[in-house]
């Protein structure tokens, strides 16, 4: 007899259970239900023209945003938009108005990213927030960006801007080159974005009706190393122009400490002679960032001028 007294309890303890996990999942269910109503709302909602009006709509959007959030505290969507938003009202300079602290902002994006660190895009909203506040932490975030998501042009359109307004060479020519070739024919969708730090970039031309993307970089060595110079390591073709010092039989591109093509001479002037050799076919497991161009004899390699064709 205790024997089964204690079965049927058992019986009944796993009933109760099933009953609680049931009304549990319901309720998650209805919650996230609920969340996403009130998302759906907050995205729906004008903005409209006038300051006035613009105030109460976010306030209005904050709400739902705020109410979305507490029922499906699991969705990094949710975290991003209202990170977005907040955005958007500074950008509005409602920043004082609506009380929008940095921090919080921050918390948000944060928050996104720890939910689905995966989400390529959050790491960018991360990094663009931190660009706006003149922080260095973008860098590492646009970084984790272009890792998760290597192939997007979207990645290197921003990750360009951010080096484009920090003055770095290096980086901003590595990024505009893979822009411009994983962009391949929507190179056009962004690049006002751009256009102007580019044109204030000292050694930098975008010339939009010949599809060209110039970029001469001083040398003033007997070796230019792509590696050193910043070149991505990928696979992209491009004209490479070297100015050298003097008059070499040969100037050749190496890998490994190996000859791998030559350049050919185009021109002379009394301040350099000019050398030019197409990238456009690599042999297998080659890379932009393995090469070196050297002269036969040793040569003064005044610049190097590289040219990124797109969109053609």
């Amino acid at each position: 007899m205790k024997a089964k007294r204690l079965n049927s309890i058992q019986v009944r303890l796993l009933a109760l259970l099933a009953v609680v996990i049931f009304f549990a999942s319901l309720a998650f269910s209805v919650s996230h239900v609920w969340g996403s109503i009130f998302h759906e709302r907050a995205m729906a909602e004008k903005e409209p023209a006038e300051e006035p009006g613009k105030i109460n709509y976010y306030r209005e959007v904050d709400s739902l945003l705020s109410r979305a959030i507490s029922l499906s505290r699991a969705n990094a969507a949710y975290y991003a938009d209202r990170g977005d938003f907040f955005n958007r009202a500074m950008d509005a300079g409602l920043k004082e108005k609506l009380s929008i602290e940095d921090k919080e902002v921050e918390s948000l994006y944060k928050t996104a990213i720890d939910l689905n660190p995966v989400d390529y895009k959050a790491h960018l909203k991360l990094a663009g927030f931190y660009m706006g506040q003149g922080s260095k932490k973008a860098e590492a975030e646009f970084r984790k960006a272009v890792a998760l998501s290597p192939s997007d042009y979207q990645v290197y359109l921003y990750t360009s801007k951010y080096f484009l307004k920090q003055k770095d060479g290096e980086g901003s020519l590595r990024n505009l080159i893979l822009f411009f070739h994983y962009a391949d024919c929507d190179w056009h969708v962004g690049i006002n974005s751009i256009r102007g730090d580019i044109e204030r970039m000292s050694g930098f031309l975008l010339d939009e009706k010949a599809r060209e993307l110039r970029v001469k970089i001083s040398s003033f060595s007997t070796e230019f190393d792509f590696k050193e110079q910043g070149f991505p390591h990928a696979r992209i073709p491009l004209k490479v122009i070297a100015y050298l010092k003097g008059n070499p039989r040969e100037v050749i591109l190496y890998k490994d400490n190996l000859p791998y093509a030559y350049f050919r001479k185009v021109d002379s002037t009394p301040e350099h002679t000019v050398y030019e050799l197409s990238l456009d076919n690599f042999l297998p497991g080659v890379h932009l960032d393995d090469f070196k161009i050297k002269t036969d004899p040793a040569a003064t390699i005044g610049k190097v001028e590289i040219i990124k064709t797109f969109g053609q």
